[in-house]
């Protein structure tokens, strides 16, 4: 059929002629990608067509230049998927639209789980929230990975950003004032 003359053999490559029945979403990803600067939907479309690594779970151990070839690949698909999430979160966060910002810094976080710079825009969303506990949760997250992946400590900006965003809790709700007169009718009820 059609998806197999897609493919053009012979005794020493394997090649993939796209054709009009055949979808590829790496492919895909590419050319939505190619759009960058363009409306947000086009980047929310391109984020979309980026669901893991190219062609997982396929290994050809026998074909090191298949498989160098596959690395390199897999290694600049995911770089550009984040390059995009990165764009998406600030524009958004720079929208004030933190809400829509929320799933694609945790795509950001998952894709990326040592990047401290997804983290701290993860936990700056979370503050505008007004979600403290995801704040902390986030840092302590990120403290832990980097501790036992890398041995390393967060970096000082990191810490700052987080002792800031812990400090600036809302204000209590001032206490609601009772007017003289009422003062006076509330210690007249009686209490059974």
């Amino acid at each position: 059929g059609e998806a197999r003359d897609c493919l053009l053999v012979d005794k020493a490559t394997v090649c993939f002629q796209p054709g009009p029945s055949v979808e590829v979403d790496a492919l895909n990803f590419l050319q939505v990608k190619a759009l960058n600067g363009q409306p947000p939907e086009a980047l929310r479309q391109a984020v979309a067509l980026y669901r893991g690594p190219l062609l997982e779970g396929f290994e050809l151990p026998d074909s090191p230049a298949f498989e160098e070839w596959l690395f390199f690949q897999r290694d600049a698909l995911e770089q550009q998927a984040l390059a995009l999430l990165h764009t998406m979160v600030v524009e958004l966060v720079r929208r004030s639209d933190n809400q829509q910002a929320l799933p694609y810094a945790r795509q950001w976080v998952r894709l990326d789980p040592l990047a401290e710079e997804a983290y701290r825009n993860l936990m700056q969303i979370y503050a505008a929230l007004g979600d403290q506990d995801s704040v902390r949760r986030q840092y302590r997250t990120c403290a832990a990975l980097l501790a036992r992946e890398l041995d390393v400590e967060l970096s000082v900006e990191t810490q700052a950003l987080f002792r800031q965003l812990t400090s600036a809790a809302p204000a209590p709700a001032p206490a609601q004032q009772i007017p003289p007169d009422s003062a006076d009718r509330l210690a007249l009820l009686p209490f059974v």
